[in-house]
Parts: structure tokens; sequence; C-alpha cells
């Protein structure tokens, strides 16, 4: 049994081991997560990568190439296991196999990639991994700086590109024909059918029965659809506010005395996508019920019309009082 004085010791010792440990974690940025690059086949071209450590130390990393495919209708990513690697990633040449960056310091690292004469015209998708050198920094300490980030490299192959999109869905989130608050979420899902990664933008116009028209952009952010997969946008028409229940009441009612939303509404889509601009198109109907504005309105003219009621007893008050008066004066 250890005695009281040695657990104190023990604890003591714990105590400050954990509490001056160092914490270390990957501060390394990419400042291009995502590059787009064309080659015609038997041409090469060079690619740089732009990196940045924000640490106070010196980094050593290392590279490593892996294929991706899309993974769930949001667009992440899903880097495929060493075994499903693609030979197309042997195109990735004079990529350094290892790097020092010094503390704040930015660098461009250059690659090369060189697409064989018989490729295949379409699309080959990436990433370049770099990672620290099992944890350890220039000084050989083995202070635990660990992770990975990626650049994402979408490769076109020119040629004879299949450019095919199916829109498979447009509709309101949750799936209602009424609505009685903002905000108000379109789901936009589009299938590329193709051989080359997509970037289809366009518009959702919304029309009422005033002819008053609202224009909802879709994918500003210009993100890519991968071959064979179905990839979702979210449209919002006038995101709420998430406060109390009172903010948000006023925030929502602000909204739609801004908007005056009320009654039914044609949603019409358009997207355009593709080198030969191809149009993808849809429709959708819905009603707007607003019942904040409308408990708004009905309470305004509960008021205005008890005011009106009682301004009208005040006078008719007013004038009996004065005509007693009178007659009380007439009377003497």
């Amino acid at each position: 049994m250890l005695n009281l004085k040695t657990k104190f010791s023990f604890f003591i010792f714990f105590f400050i081991f954990f509490l001056f440990l160092p914490h270390f974690s990957l501060a390394l940025t990419a400042m291009s997560p995502i590059l787009e690059i064309e080659v015609k086949p038997g041409e090469s071209q060079t690619g740089f990568l732009k990196l940045y450590n924000e640490t106070a130390a010196d980094l050593i990393l290392t590279s490593s190439l892996e294929s991706f495919k899309a993974g769930d209708e949001t667009g992440q990513p899903v880097f495929l296991l060493p075994e499903q690697k693609d030979k197309f990633l042997d195109w990735f040449t004079e990529l350094p196999t290892e790097i020092l960056l010094r503390p704040q310091q930015v660098i461009l690292v250059p690659f090369r990639i060189q697409v064989p004469a018989n490729a295949t015209p379409g699309g080959y998708y990436a990433a370049i991994f770099w990672q620290t050198n099992s944890g350890q920094t220039k000084d050989g300490s083995g202070a635990g700086i660990s992770g990975r980030i990626a650049t994402l490299v979408f490769l076109k192959v020119a040629g004879e590109l299949n450019e095919s999109a199916q829109l498979v869905g447009f509709e309101t989130i949750p799936k209602n024909n009424y609505f009685f608050h903002f905000p108000l979420n379109f789901s936009v899902r589009v299938n590329n059918q193709g051989n080359i990664h997509l970037q289809p933008q366009g518009q959702i116009i919304l029309s009422d029965w005033f002819s008053r028209k609202i224009a909802l952009d879709i994918n500003q952010e210009k993100r890519f659809i991968l071959p064979g997969s179905i990839r979702r946008f979210d449209v919002v028409w006038e995101s709420g506010a998430n406060k109390n229940f009172w903010q948000n009441f006023l925030a929502e009612l602000y909204l739609e005395f801004k908007n005056l939303p009320f009654g039914p509404y044609q949603a019409e889509l358009s997207l355009n996508y593709g080198a030969r601009h191809q149009t993808l198109t849809g429709s959708l109907n819905f009603w707007f019920i607003p019942w904040r504005l409308i408990l708004a309105i009905v309470i305004l003219i509960i008021f205005l019309v008890t005011f009106w009621r009682i301004n009208r007893r005040v006078k008719e008050l007013k004038n009996k009082l004065e005509k007693l008066v009178n007659e009380k004066n007439q009377g003497n």
C-alpha cells in the first residue's frame, strides 16, 4: 500500500505533467483546395499547389496520391483504398515526396500531369495529400503534430466528352402544398449521366398571383457533380432567425411584411450546364399563408375598430354632457 505522502507525490507529478504537456494539431492550410486542369491526350501540363504553415515550428510533409469518387448527395468525396487506386495516378509526376515548410511560410509546390496519347477523354479525380512525417518536426523532437490535408484535382482529358445530366428531383422541403412561415426550402437533385464533371448553375423563379417575381440562385458556390452521381443543391427563400420565441416571431413577421407572400405561387427552375449550355427545367406549385402577418393585421384591425368605437363613444358622451350643460344654462 502506498502511504498518503507517496500518493500525494504521484498526484502532483501527473498534474504537472498534463498541465504542461504541449498539445499540437496540424496547422497547415491548402490555399488551393480544388484544382481544375484540362490536358489533351499525349500532352502534359504543370500544376501548382499553395501550402501555408501556420505554426511557429518547421513542418516536414510527405505527399501521397489517392483517387476519389462522389460520396453522398452533398458531394462529400470518398477516397478509395490503396488497392482500388486507378492507373491514372501514374500520370502525376514530379510531385515532391517530401517538403520542408518553415514557420509562417507559404510555398508553391509544382507537379506535372503527363496524359498518355491513348487516354480516354473524360474526367479523372485525384487527391494530393500532405501529412507530417511520422509526427516529427525538423528538430526530431517527435512532438505530435499529426493529421493531413488534401487538394482535390479535377482532371479533364480533352476530346469527345459526354456532357449529359438529368433533373431527378425538384421539390419543397418538407414536401407540402401549403406553407405558413419562412424559411421555405427547395431541394434540387441532378444526376450526372456523362463522363465529365458538371457545374450547373441557374435560378428558381417564384411568381405570385400579382405577377411579382423573386429569383433564387442555385449553386452560387459553383460545386461540381461527378460522373455517375447525384448531387443535391439546397435553395432557401428567406432564411429565418434562430433565437428565442419573440425574436423569431418578430424577425419572421418582418420577412413576411417585406415580401407580402400570400396565395398561390409557381416555382420555375432553370439550370444551365456544359460547354453547349444545355438546360434543365422543372416547375412546382404551392400556397403560402403568412399566419404571423395575418395575425398582426387582425390585431391591428381589432385595435383600430376598438379605438374608433371608443373614440365615437367618447364623442357621444361629450355631446350629451355639452347638451346637459346647455339645457342647465338655459333653465337658469
